[in-house]
């Protein structure tokens, strides 16, 4: 086989080839080199050097006493910019800041006089200013001269870094996956991942700045941190704006802050604020929204480093994966909230709707049918609203139009509308949509909208106490004063009065002059109040004088619905004791005087019934909570410690448990 070689060779051959090394071995001054002229070099190095410039794997070998360096082209980048003043220099003097660490292996290997093969040998090489994580797999095999002596080392081997790294980082990514199936909430994965992060990167601060719902002065606040022993955290004391606008705008763009050194710092506002926090080095990764920077997850270390690009990759997927989790939770929680409130609404108008068809009457099936359908249909309208602009706050004019469209449409220039820009909330939008159907129904069926030549004007003004005062008023020509009064016992008339005057604490005023018939009420428009608070015990109230039916206190912001209690409970035996709509208007109901019992609905317009219930239970009195939400899955709720019904009641259920209350309060007498 070796007669293939070619024939042209001579003692200098073994330099031969050998690719850029080969010619700067060539090319270098060997004259006042310690190793002397290549023509003088042993054979032993001769051959071994020829060996190590044709190979395609790294090699280099180290020669005599010193151990000075020669190498090929696949060598030549492991000592990065060493390179090529390495070239015949001494180990010692290349290798200085792992020197602790290879010459032990240089003295095994001439001692012993045996090879020694390292895998995954950590090498904290300086190459480039700052202390790098470097793995190789690496052997030393002595080289022997003719009589037998050892007089160099031949070294082969390649760097590993990104197979020990990357199999680091994913066992990082297993130990962040298992946070985030083990934790029982986002907050506590975020807070076990960032201790993860920094402990698995041996940095010093791992932290994850965050834009919040609340304004807190700082547009991306700290909302979690982890810090190694004896390092204090950051917490508030350093604003996002501190890092520097060169810094923020960075990151607004999407990329990646790396900080090697605090001397590389993007600005002198970044470089003074690392200088504070004794951070020499820091990775700032950004999440980005929508075009808007929502998030960042930072480290910090208190040694210069640099950041690799498998690191780098690592933070970033460790930040997709708390944020995409944090959304998850944020989502699921939206979900429940929203599954809630959908099935307390859906039983508050069940229960509404229940309440109407109990209270409506007619003298046959057909009008009933009639009844019920429009208003139930009413309903419906003022929901759909209420739908369209998410149970916020409503047009004044817009509930007025809507309610009374279905009764004028074939005369639309009988009715005038006329009012400033007034707004209702969700609550009496329901209650005040409801009256203005029975006033528009009652104008359709006896008043101004039944024939031609009829007029209505509804306007609406508020005054200096801030009230709402609407005036319907309807000229219907020919109108007697019997006929005026056909509504008078009935449903809406009854509805008219519990909302001006129970429901909503208003007036309500009725006029007839001549065939000009007019309803004037007057309606608070003002916000509730902040719930009272009390420096000093408030004085007992007097208690329920004994005979007589007991009395029962309702509590309940649907008008429609606290008719139907107060109509449940005298037919069961109870006199009502008051109607109130609100927690101020509750309080004040029992501020003098006392009930036997109360009937609470947990949620008046958006308050909590609880002050009331807390105050009449201190007090001695029954209290029984009325309720659309499902508490029994909600053990954690402040009104789970009373007795409740869920909407909509039955009469039986409500007779069941106000008997119940009675009896067990008998029992503690």
């Amino acid at each position: 086989m070796l007669r293939h070689q070619s024939p042209r060779h001579d003692p200098m051959s073994f330099l031969a080839g050998g690719g850029e090394m080969g010619q700067r071995i060539r090319e270098f001054d060997w004259a006042n080199h310690p190793l002397g002229t290549p023509d003088t070099w042993p054979q032993p190095l001769r051959s071994a050097l020829a060996i190590c410039l044709n190979s395609a794997f790294p090699t280099a070998i180290y020669w005599g006493s010193e151990l000075r360096l020669l190498y090929n082209d696949a060598w030549a980048p492991i000592p990065g910019p060493r390179h090529p003043a390495a070239l015949g220099a001494p180990a010692q003097e290349v290798w200085s800041d792992i020197w602790h660490v290879i010459e032990p292996q240089f003295i095994e290997v001439v001692s012993t006089g045996r090879g020694l093969f390292l895998e995954e040998q950590l090498l904290p090489m300086r190459r480039f200013g700052v202390e790098e994580e470097l793995y190789f797999n690496y052997s030393f095999t002595p080289i022997r001269s003719e009589d037998g002596g050892i007089v160099g080392i031949f070294n082969s081997g390649n760097e590993v870094t990104n197979t020990v790294v990357s199999r680091r980082h994913n066992q990082l990514l297993l130990e962040v996956n298992d946070a985030f199936r083990a934790a029982p909430d986002a907050s506590s994965a975020l807070d076990r991942t960032l201790a993860i992060i920094g402990e698995k990167l041996d940095v010093e601060r791992v932290g994850l700045r965050a834009a919040t719902l609340h304004d807190s002065g700082d547009g991306l606040p700290i909302i979690a941190e982890w810090t190694a022993p004896g390092v204090t955290p950051i917490g508030g004391n350093v604003p996002s704006r501190s890092l520097g606008p060169a810094v923020l705008d960075t990151l607004s763009a999407g990329r990646v802050v790396q900080i090697d050194t605090a001397a590389e710092a993007y600005d002198p506002e970044a470089a003074e604020t690392l200088r504070r926090l004794g951070v020499s080095a820091s990775l700032s990764m950004p999440w980005i929204v929508d075009d808007k920077l929502t998030a960042v997850l930072f480290l910090h270390s208190i040694e210069p480093r640099h950041w690799t690009n498998l690191e780098i990759a690592t933070v970033e997927k460790v930040l997709d994966k708390a944020m995409n989790l944090a959304e998850r939770e944020r989502a699921l929680a939206r979900e429940r909230t929203l599954a809630r409130e959908v099935d307390h609404r859906a039983r508050n108008l069940m229960g509404v709707i229940q309440s109407i068809v109990r209270m409506t009457s007619a003298p046959d099936v057909a009008g009933l049918k009639s009844k019920l359908l429009e208003r139930i249909s009413a309903l419906s309208r003022t929901h759909s609203i209420l739908s369209s602009n998410r149970w916020d706050e409503i047009s004044l004019a817009d509930l007025v139009d809507q309610e009374i469209a279905p009764y004028a449409s074939g005369a639309p220039e009988a009715v005038w509308v006329s009012g400033p820009s007034m707004t209702l909330d969700a609550g009496r939008t329901q209650s005040i949509g409801l009256v203005i159907h029975e006033l528009a129904t009652n104008a359709a069926k006896y008043g101004a909208l039944r024939d031609p030549g009829g007029r209505l004007e509804v306007t609406w003004s508020s005054d200096a106490e801030a009230e709402l005062r609407l005036l319907w008023r309807e000229d219907v020509p020919g109108l007697e004063t019997a006929e005026s009064g056909s509504e008078q016992s009935g449903f809406g008339s009854m509805l008219l009065r519990r909302v001006a005057e129970d429901h909503l604490g208003g007036t309500l005023s009725r006029r007839q002059v001549g065939t000009v018939l007019s309803y004037e009420l007057t309606i608070p428009t003002n916000r509730s109040a902040p719930e009272p608070t009390h420096s000093e015990p408030l004085a007992d109230p007097a208690r329920p004088e004994p005979g007589g039916p007991p009395s029962i206190l309702i509590v309940e912001d649907e008008s429609v619905v606290a008719m139907d209690m107060a109509e449940m409970a005298r037919d069961l035996g109870y006199s009502v004791f008051e109607i109130a709509s609100s927690v101020d208007s509750g309080l004040a109901a029992v501020a003098e005087r006392l009930p036997d019992i109360a009937l609470l609905d947990v949620d008046l317009k958006g308050r909590s019934s609880l002050p009331i219930a807390e105050r009449l239970r201190g007090l001695g009195v029954p209290v029984l909570l009325a309720t659309g939400y499902d508490l029994d899955n909600d053990a954690g709720h402040p009104a789970s410690g009373f007795p409740r019904i869920t909407k909509p009641i039955s009469e039986a259920e409500l007779a069941w448990h106000l008997e119940e209350l009675r009896l067990t309060e008998t029992e503690r007498a």
